[in-house]
């Protein structure tokens, strides 16, 4: 099997509380065929002098409706690398997943001042077992 094609979301503007990441405004869910890995990258382009990392988090979910409250993943993308800046990973073993970002501080408490923007891609491997 080979990839598929990339999948980019909207524009997310960045504030202190997570947000799930939109295609065409709707919440941008994938599910995954027994053995399929998803590519995923997300691109965090903040202001010129950014206080705040880019907290991301992937919920799973078993039946494509109902999502884990706790998240799979969490991570971040440092404010002090240029801009902008991504990290991918790596998704594999669960039915399907949604992404969500928000602004943090650097002693993780909430954020939202600064003025920041994500973008998620996202391309699955095809294999299906």
């Amino acid at each position: 099997m080979s990839w598929g094609s990339v999948t980019t979301s909207d524009t997310l503007d960045l504030t202190g509380s997570f947000q799930d990441f939109l295609v065409s405004s709707v919440t941008y869910e994938e599910t995954l065929n027994p053995g399929e890995r998803a590519h995923v990258q997300l691109e965090y382009d903040p202001q010129a002098s950014p206080t705040e990392h880019l907290e991301w988090a992937i919920f799973a979910t078993p039946d494509g409706t109902s999502y884990d409250a706790t998240p799979l993943h969490v991570g971040s993308v440092d404010k002090d690398l240029a801009a902008p800046n991504a990290i991918s990973l790596i998704v594999e073993g669960v039915f399907g997943f949604k992404v969500a970002g928000r602004l943090v501080d650097p002693d993780g408490t909430d954020g939202g001042d600064d003025t920041a923007s994500a973008v998620l891609r996202v391309r699955k491997d095809g294999v299906n077992l």
